[in-house]
């Protein structure tokens, strides 16, 4: 049976889009660690959080909130998610679509829980300034839902944009103060008519947010899409679930059709309205665009992480780095650093950052598709160095956290803990590791680490390859190590073995 909240009321169930790379915020922005999970706008939370953040200050019925991702982004989801205390249903999408399946999937999990809901559907990455006037357009948006429409977002536009698609107003809607009727939706204009659109008052950006009736939803893309709306349903049907992680089927969901929502509907619907609003909005997709969102010093110049500068004017310098970036009589530029590269361009072409990437994936496609440090549900880790023959690298636990199943069939390992108090499993045997103790791990063997104490833990892995033979074995997945850490306590003794 479906889940009625409120006799009085018809409920709203936020989605967030958490998908895509962001490639004109490259070195940051990279394939395993899109600009989304990047504190870019915020020093202490990244984007998604920030989105999140943002429904407490709107008064409306919210259930709980689904977030649709890659796969890939399981762990960083769920940790960034525990960092803010939120808990939500994850729908891990198997393989990239664009925004129409997302939806779809998202619209097939609501409608199972749900009777007479409604979806705020929301991109992961966008930076709103104006959270008031944001909250008042959701509130107009949800009037129209209620009455059956299909309400999207216009921005005001503050410039002539060419990186954005545009809106026409339509007539003002007779019965809802705020909303207007759709004249028509306009692809990414060039810079003279995004001046006209701008000067005529009759046009807005095309934020990508959106407030749906799910049951009208539904039966609207079931008219439009029909056989992406069948893969997808199958999808979700088929899909396995681990705790509030949802895993649609990957051979339904591949099959289908890669399209947007405003091709799959809003474009074809008769049943759109378009909600105006002025609320300090950015895609901040672009390091100029970050540069506009950010506090400047006297000298126009933004600063982030370790940075001296002496006669800097309208700069962006950023290091993520745990170097220095010096600077000397730079005007107009972006500076970005990572530990892995250094990025300098002139400010006005963040358009064509992609081309560098681009360029860098050639050379070395670990400088696209992961940075040194990666975040994970159980803490971080740390690229320390990285040879053809030898890995080190440095791992943060959080308290009582599991690594579950580690395995290379490519290195021995060695570990050495450096704080705090590891129980790691293996072939059977517990062994407790305080600081200064050290394990060794051949090739081959699956294994498991868990912090055993209350405080972050650290250990190092030191890597070296062994031979490999002319011929590759298929090694079967060994689950015999996935049981429960949880009894397990400190030893206070040097390093000893317990029976498992």
């Amino acid at each position: 049976m479906k889940r009625v909240t409120n006799m009085h009321t018809q409920s709203i169930v936020p989605i967030i889009l958490c998908g895509g790379v962001g490639s004109r915020l490259w070195p940051v922005s990279r394939k395993s660690f899109p600009k989304q999970f990047g504190c870019l706008t915020n020093q202490c939370t990244s984007m998604i959080q920030d989105t999140i953040q943002r429904l407490d200050a709107i008064d409306l019925p919210f259930e709980r909130l689904v977030i649709v991702t890659n796969k890939e982004h399981q762990s960083i989801v769920s940790r960034q998610l525990k960092e803010i205390g939120c808990e939500a249903d994850i729908i891990l999408e198997p393989t990239g679509r664009n925004t129409a399946p997302a939806i779809a999937l998202a619209m097939h999990h609501v409608d199972s829980l749900y009777q007479d809901a409604h979806m705020l559907v929301l991109p992961s990455d966008h930076v709103i300034k104006d959270d008031a006037a944001f909250a008042h357009a959701v509130d107009t948006a949800y009037q129209a839902s209620i009455k059956g429409h299909f309400a999207t977002f216009a921005i005001h536009p503050s410039h002539p944009e060419t990186g954005y698609g545009y809106i026409k107003f339509g007539n003002d809607l007779a019965y809802l103060s705020g909303a207007k009727c759709i004249d028509s939706f306009v692809e990414k204009p060039d810079f003279q008519r995004a001046q006209s659109y701008v000067a005529s008052g009759q046009y807005g950006w095309n934020s990508g947010m959106f407030m749906f009736p799910v049951e009208t939803l539904l039966k609207e893309m079931e008219h439009n899409e029909p056989q992406m709306v069948q893969q997808v349903k199958q999808a979700y049907l088929q899909a396995t679930t681990e705790g509030s992680c949802i895993s649609p089927s990957k051979s339904y969901f591949e099959k289908a059709l890669n399209i947007s929502i405003d091709y799959a509907l809003m474009e074809r619907t008769d049943n759109a309205v378009v909600v105006p609003v002025e609320c300090g909005w950015s895609d901040a997709g672009s390091w100029d665009s970050l540069w506009n969102l950010s506090h400047k010093n006297s000298d126009g110049n933004v600063i982030r992480g370790k940075v001296i500068g002496v006669d800097m004017q309208d700069c962006y310098v950023r290091n993520d780095s745990k170097l220095t970036v010096a600077t000397l009589g730079l005007e107009g530029l972006t500076v970005v650093a990572t530990d892995d590269v250094i990025m300098i361009a002139d400010k006005n072409r963040s358009q064509d950052v992609k081309t560098l990437m681009d360029l860098a994936g050639k050379a070395d496609k670990n400088l696209i598709e992961s940075h040194k440090s990666a975040q994970h549900d159980w803490g971080y880790e740390q690229i320390v160095h990285e040879s053809a023959s030898h890995r080190s690298s440095l791992y943060t636990l959080d308290a009582f956290s599991i690594m579950n199943d580690q395995y290379s069939s490519l290195y021995n390992t060695h570990i050495i803990v450096i704080s705090g108090t590891l129980a790691v499993k293996m072939n059977g045997v517990i062994t407790i590791l305080k600081a200064g103790e050290h394990l060794n791990i051949k090739a081959g063997q699956y294994y498991l680490v868990k912090n055993n104490s209350q405080m972050e833990a650290q250990f190092s892995a030191l890597q070296h390859a062994v031979p490999q033979p002319a011929v590759a074995t298929i090694v079967p997945k060994n689950t015999h190590n996935n049981i429960d850490l949880t009894h397990i306590s400190v030893v206070p003794s040097h390093t000893s073995h317990v029976a498992a």
